[in-house]
């Protein structure tokens, strides 16, 4: 048999500290597994959720809101069976925020955000500090560019969202 030429370690790794993580980690065991043989070997990947990860922000609409006691409850207009799919086929841990800056001093809840399908398995984060939101404000999720809008489904009745495309600069 001829001598390995080409290692393709695959696919599947997210921008960020995940990656540099990664990375600490590949290159550990290409030394540990492949020692001098490594400069002989052409070790390939797959990038593509490392490029398209960061390449979109999801929006969603808080669309309905319950009050216990110190406990918050927000329904968005999107959840794990459209956009937010990510969560249970990937294990994207959400980190939503308000597109509305909170003041300094805002006090935060703890808060569970449901997706809208009225699902007990559509509950996108549980225990999770927001400050007080309203019907009508938004929650913004970024890191959402990669293996998300594809995967969503139309499910008890509720068809994907709408994908409006707005495009913002920064440096």
């Amino acid at each position: 048999m001829p001598p390995m030429r080409v290692l393709d370690i695959g696919g599947g790794f997210m921008a960020g500290p995940a990656f540099d993580e990664a990375a600490t980690v590949i290159n550990a065991a290409l030394d540990r597994y492949f020692g001098d043989l490594a400069p002989c070997v052409e070790v390939i990947g797959e990038p593509g959720r490392y490029f398209a990860e960061t390449a979109f922000t999801m929006a969603a609409r808080v669309i309905g809101k319950r009050t216990r006691g110190e406990l918050r409850e927000y329904w968005i207009d999107d959840g794990l069976y459209g956009t937010l799919s990510c969560i249970p086929m990937d294990h994207y841990v959400p980190h939503p925020r308000p597109l509305a800056a909170p003041r300094a001093g805002d006090k935060t809840y703890a808060s569970t955000v449901f997706g809208p399908t009225c699902d007990s398995l559509d509950t996108v984060v549980t225990g999770y500090q927001l400050p007080e939101m309203s019907v009508g404000d938004w929650l913004v999720f970024d890191d959402m560019g990669a293996y998300t809008t594809a995967s969503g489904s139309n499910f008890n009745g509720f068809s994907t969202s709408d994908i409006n495309i707005y495009y913002a600069y920064s440096s």
